[in-house]
């Protein structure tokens, strides 16, 4: 293999310097449609990404909130049926408080203390 030897003359010199150039440039010009190429692809497969990231979360929140609703009406369910239905120590108090209202309904003579 022998290397070339340089131009001496100045047309030779500016042939070699518009080679140069001309190499450059559809060098760049490649380089610029590979990458366009690139990045057409790579913008394709994020859109797609967030769409389906979009998806998933829409299911998500969607599913949170139906968890979250059945539990909050679960909750009030069993907080009606825990005011509908007194507790040991109401249900002792209601006793005493009927068992006062009846001692009040009494004729005064009987519920005198003697002294």
């Amino acid at each position: 293999m022998s290397i070339a030897k340089p131009p001496t003359d100045a047309a030779e010199l500016l042939a070699a310097k518009q080679q140069w150039l001309d190499a450059a440039r559809q060098y760049f010009t490649d380089l610029d449609t590979i990458a366009t190429k690139e990045l057409t692809e790579w913008r394709g497969a994020f859109q797609t990404s967030l769409t389906e990231l979009s998806s998933a979360a829409k299911t998500g929140l969607k599913a949170a909130q139906t968890a979250l609703s059945d539990a909050v009406k679960a909750d009030v369910a069993d907080a009606e049926a825990a005011a509908e239905k007194p507790s040991e120590p109401q249900r002792r108090q209601g006793r005493r408080q009927s068992q006062r209202a009846s001692i009040s309904q009494l004729p005064a003579r009987l519920v005198e203390k003697p002294s």
